[in-house]
């Protein structure tokens, strides 16, 4: 069998295509959800987040904050939008909530009971000791939770109904005659 010209190069673009595309189809379990450009997070990271956001704001007869994706939110929202400085900070004190929560309960953030969770959040809140990084993470994490959800399409559409203009014009209105 002979290898004309014109099929070498036809294979040879194939081929090229192939390990052009390959990357692409290769899932990467450790990275996050979303393309980060500034933030070095994974996707533990990212879980570790949704928890937290879940503790903050957690699910009862509405859907709460790791429903609606705020964690998304928060890590999209410190990408874009925060200085280098504070990025840091906030994944220092990221880090080194599993270690409180090991320290405290032996288990990982992520596998504690949801009243562990709420007490290692409350006592970061009441700044009971920790690392300024600690506290410039929960705060950072608490208040992009809080705007996430309150701007999410669920919370906007389902729960607090907004009306582009308030009240309404009845121009015909039927009205009672006062018997008193």
């Amino acid at each position: 069998m002979s290898i004309t010209r014109r099929r070498a190069v036809k294979q040879l673009l194939i081929i090229s295509g192939g390990i052009v595309i390959f990357p692409s189809c290769v899932h990467h379990e450790d990275k996050t959800s979303i393309l980060l450009k500034n933030l070095d997070l994974n996707a533990g990271h990212e879980k570790l987040m949704a928890e937290i956001a879940a503790t903050i704001i957690p699910a009862t007869d509405t859907l709460g904050a790791k429903d609606v994706y705020t964690h998304i939110y928060t890590l999209k929202m410190l990408d874009d939008c925060y200085e280098k400085e504070k990025q840091q900070a906030f994944v220092k004190g990221l880090n080194e909530i599993n270690t409180i929560s090991k320290k405290r309960f032996k288990n990982n953030f992520v596998d504690c009971t949801v009243p562990e969770r709420q007490d290692i959040l409350t006592d970061i809140e009441a700044k009971n000791g920790y690392s300024k990084d600690v506290q410039s993470f929960y705060g950072m994490m608490k208040h992009l939770t809080i705007q996430g959800y309150m701007t999410s399409k669920y919370v906007g559409t389902k729960l607090v109904v907004y009306e582009l203009v308030p009240g309404r014009f009845h121009g015909s209105f039927p009205i009672q005659k006062n018997t008193v």
